[in-house]
């Protein structure tokens, strides 16, 4: 069967990384197992690959013929965002404890 010599074998995997290497015969798609969401990339030899969708759940790759290092990585969408917006908050805080410290001060 022609499956199980087109594996992508895996080097390295964490919570938001995958990476491997496969050997493609022709150019073909590579379909993972890994549910399709926002916020993955994808690089062939560490260039951009686009993300696209395989029975409508799961991440697939477009890849020319040859031997390719794959890397996939996850970023939660909205996270940069988030924490801009957690330290602008808490810088903001800070400032009001400070003037509402400093006008106590003055009163008494």
């Amino acid at each position: 069967m022609t499956v199980s010599k087109n594996q992508l074998k895996l080097s390295k995997w964490t919570n938001n990384q995958v990476e491997g290497t496969i050997n493609i015969k022709q150019g073909q798609s590579l379909i993972t197992t890994i549910p399709y969401t926002t916020g993955w990339k994808a690089f062939s030899d560490g260039k951009p690959v686009k993300v696209g969708k395989a029975l409508n759940r799961f991440i697939a790759l477009d890849l020319p013929k040859g031997k390719h290092k794959i890397t996939l990585k996850h970023t939660m969408p909205g996270l940069k965002l988030g924490i801009v917006i957690s330290v602008l908050g808490f810088i903001v805080m800070i400032s009001e404890y400070l003037i509402i410290k400093k006008h106590q001060k003055k009163q008494l």
